[in-house]
């Protein structure tokens, strides 16, 4: 990855956060897990199909994350979820589910996502969703999902409120709402209010032909598969 590219990605988020040490996660659902969100064992093991010898589910409770990977670790090349896409289906395991929402943790972690931090997400349900999530998850971080549907000002109240740092966006066109929602409140204010700047956005699916000239080049606005680059 270019230098350039990578000051790009990371200067939002310094701006927006206290100076954090970046760590690197080198085994799947690693410490981090410890912070997600917790269930209990036999809640989940029944969907994923895995076993628990504990009759007290409360006496054998898991994260999220230590769920998942068992799961992986059972079920490895076994499809799990499947992406709607022009012609079809485009099925991942869960190993390939695994391996993707490690490479976005480290990726998040690289720019300063730590355990407590806030990453919204505006889009609908897909495959990118999920591994958000759980990247998330992974990290110990927050993940705040909203609604394609939503007015601007919703999105902003929500990412205002839960202090998130970062926010994933589906389609060009839904991160041209927000931009531009963004700059016209921060314009009307006159810059004086105190209000934080539009956190760092991280689009889904890249601007192409059929993307609308004034979505097509967006301030603050990143692609995924640029984010990912910056742990290779």
């Amino acid at each position: 990855m270019s230098t350039l590219l990578r000051q790009q990605l990371t200067t939002a988020s310094s701006a927006n956060t206290n100076a954090t040490t970046t760590t690197a996660i080198t085994t799947p659902y690693s410490k981090f897990s410890s912070t997600s969100r917790s269930c209990t064992g036999r809640q989940f093991s029944t969907v994923y199909g895995l076993e628990t010898d504990d009759e007290d589910s409360t006496a054998n409770a898991e994260t999220l994350v230590s769920v998942q990977q068992r799961a992986i670790e059972r079920f490895a090349d076994r499809p799990f979820v499947g992406d709607r896409k022009a012609n079809g289906f485009l099925w991942r395991t869960y190993q390939e589910f695994g391996q993707d929402s490690l490479h976005l943790a480290n990726a998040l972690s690289e720019l300063g996502i730590k355990s407590g931090d806030s990453v919204a997400c505006i889009s609908a349900n897909r495959y990118e969703w999920a591994v958000g999530n759980y990247a998330c998850l992974q990290l110990g971080a927050k993940w705040v999902p909203m609604y394609e549907n939503q007015t601007s000002k919703d999105w902003e109240h929500i990412i205002r409120d839960s202090g998130s740092e970062l926010v994933f966006v589906s389609k060009p066109d839904v991160a041209g709402r927000l931009v531009r929602h963004w700059e016209d409140e921060t314009s009307a204010a006159d810059g004086d209010d105190g209000r934080p700047a539009l956190p760092r956005v991280i689009l889904f699916d890249a601007p192409n032909e059929n993307t609308h000239p004034d979505d097509y080049v967006l301030p603050n606005v990143v692609n995924y598969v640029d984010l990912l680059k910056l742990t290779e």
